[in-house]
């Protein structure tokens, strides 16, 4: 459940630890371009147990940055990883309109800073090209290192099957 705070000094903190660990998304960003850019987000709150986007949502015209507390992501009942401060979740969101490929749960209570589509496409209208640029080019990064993860997950995985299947055991 999304909880409301009328208390500009959770919506401060939130900004103050993103500011102070910037995160690999901003990386190149001037600090008064951070500043500007999470502007434009939405500061959210989740209790334990919540979730904040389904596998099986419509669209995926939001993206998430983690200000407080641990998310984890699941595909069919599956956990594949886990998200902590910093991490951006949702990169797609500003190129694929396609729906949600998991969902994302709350392990504990926390802050998330929503970003959606069309105002961030606005405020970058508005920016130099080169902070676009810088910014798609970490969304970029940011999805190479999920598929190196992957990857990596999956040639062990592979390697299990292997072995059980080499040993007889299964």
């Amino acid at each position: 459940m999304l909880l409301n705070s009328e208390s500009g000094l959770k919506n401060m903190n939130a900004i103050r630890k993103i500011l102070d660990d910037v995160p690999l998304l901003f990386r190149k960003f001037t600090a008064e371009d951070l500043r500007n850019f999470l502007s434009i987000g939405h500061i959210e709150y989740y209790s334990q147990g919540d979730v904040i986007v389904r596998e099986t949502d419509e669209s995926s015209h939001t993206a998430y940055l983690i200000a407080d507390g641990k998310l984890t992501v699941w595909n069919k009942n599956i956990h594949l990883a886990d998200m902590h401060v910093g991490d951006f979740l949702g990169e797609p969101f500003l190129y694929n309109k396609s729906k949600r490929s998991a969902t994302v749960k709350v392990e504990s209570d926390s802050v998330v800073i929503r970003f959606d589509r069309e105002e961030t496409l606005q405020f970058f209208r508005s920016q130099p090209e080169r902070l676009f640029k810088t910014f798609i080019m970490n969304i970029m990064e940011i999805q190479h290192g999920k598929i190196i993860s992957m990857n990596s997950k999956l040639v062990k995985l592979k390697q299990q099957l292997l072995y059980k299947d080499n040993t007889g055991n299964s």
